[in-house]
């Protein structure tokens, strides 16, 4: 019980029934304890604990991973919502069945981690996404880059928060592959800069084959990879994540995030 509780998720132990066991400290805070006493009164299946994200609908019976585990299936989720005073909070639920000697599933663990945080940032990434796509287009067409440097600047920002990456690049390229603008996130402040910076590393790095290719790669360890060239400000790099950004089938650039841990972005 009190490794239980030293979790940093919420854990909910489910037995054969669905009825519910246990409840840690976490699981206890964040369904609080009318959700808790639902939970336990009628079981945790049919509980209103549990919403289909972004749907305001209860959680498909079907899919809910501690139906499924019950049944004999490990199941993780990340689209789990509980609605409790107000508040609405996203969760990634896993839930593993424990059997019996004769194979029977005898009770279920549950453990949920908040996540609401990750998804609002990924929302705002996504959205970030929109804008910058809509103003690189402008961006080719007109010397005007005022409105464009705090778009890279916040999508590269957002990026690295997302990743836990301590740094990243990103690159907006012509379809001739001449570097058109770069923000790096090494010069503090950010700085936008012109023509020919990257123009290396787009010609013969992984940026390159990533903008040509319109394929996202992960680099565990990025001295195995015959694709990437090593640079001088880059030697303590050991992880990268490269993403082309595209919009209707055509490359725009290439955005970069990058850590000193091998294995970081797997």
């Amino acid at each position: 019980v009190q490794f239980l509780d030293a979790m940093p998720g919420g854990v909910l132990v489910v037995d054969a029934r669905g009825g519910l066991i246990y409840a840690n400290q976490n699981a206890q805070a964040t369904l609080g304890p009318e959700l808790l006493a639902e939970c336990q009164d009628v079981g945790v299946l049919d509980c209103g604990a549990f919403f289909l994200t972004g749907t305001g609908q209860p959680y498909p019976r079907e899919r809910f991973p501690i139906r499924r585990a019950l049944a004999g299936d490990a199941t993780v989720v990340d689209d789990v919502e509980v609605r409790r005073s107000g508040q609405v909070l996203r969760f990634e639920l896993r839930a593993s069945p424990v059997r019996e000697p004769d194979g029977s599933v005898a009770y279920v663990i549950a453990d949920f981690l908040d996540i609401s945080a990750r998804y609002a940032m990924q929302q705002d990434l996504h959205h970030q996404k929109d804008v910058f796509e809509k103003l690189v287009g402008v961006a080719r067409l007109t010397a005007a880059t005022h409105s464009l440097e705090p778009t890279l600047r916040n999508a590269l920002e957002v990026s690295i928060n997302i990743t836990a990456a301590e740094r990243g690049s990103l690159f907006l390229v012509e379809q001739d592959g001449v570097v058109l603008h770069s923000l790096l996130s090494r010069s503090q402040p950010m700085r936008l800069e012109y023509r020919g910076s990257g123009a290396v590393v787009m010609e013969k790095g992984l940026a390159g084959w990533v903008f040509r290719q319109r394929q996202p790669v992960v680099l565990p360890d990025v001295t195995q990879d015959e694709r990437w060239l090593a640079m001088p400000e880059d030697r303590d790099v050991h992880s990268a994540l490269l993403v082309p950004i595209l919009l209707d089938g055509e490359a725009l650039g290439v955005l970069s995030v990058f850590h000193s841990q091998v294995d970081h972005f797997t």
